[in-house]
């Protein structure tokens, strides 16, 4: 019986790290593949957003504009048309679709980051607009080692 219930101690404490060690990776996704605008307007500058501006700009241009896009929750309640509209065709990757507009907004070496416009799909309103890093990145060098390990 004292085996059993160490075997359970142990069992749960293992479920327990195992927990910790999932929320830390979650977590660490969370922060190496999204951006919040105001973390945009710290590592990228920040200046005012016109959208005739961010449509002609070039990639890394179109970065110092987003803090200022996403505070001042620019289209948000808006149609995704008007901000395709206004901003031009969408150049972004994976988040682009027929519903979302994704627009490349700054490319250092091989990471990607994406400014994503999120449609509500029973309003057809863009609902929430994210920064997404759309390559590049420890997460997903760690799953793709990970990923390796398994393979082989």
């Amino acid at each position: 019986m004292t085996h059993l219930i160490k075997a359970v101690k142990w069992s749960g404490r293992g479920l327990g790290i195992l927990a910790l060690i999932v929320l830390a990776f979650c977590v660490l996704y969370r922060v190496d593949n999204y951006m919040f605008g105001w973390e945009a307007g710290i590592y990228w500058g920040r200046s005012p957003f016109v959208s005739q501006q961010f449509r002609e700009a070039a990639t890394n241009e179109k970065s110092t504009m987003v803090a200022d896009l996403i505070s001042k929750k620019y289209f948000v309640g808006q149609s995704i048309e008007q901000a395709k509209l206004e901003l031009g065709p969408s150049t972004g990757g994976y988040y682009n679709s027929d519903t979302n507009l994704a627009y490349v907004v700054r490319v250092n070496g091989e990471t990607i980051w994406d400014v994503v416009f999120l449609k509500n799909q029973s309003t057809g309103e863009t609902e929430n607009i994210l920064i997404y890093k759309r390559r590049g990145g420890i997460t997903r060098k760690i799953l793709a080692t990970f990923m390796r390990f398994v393979d082989e």
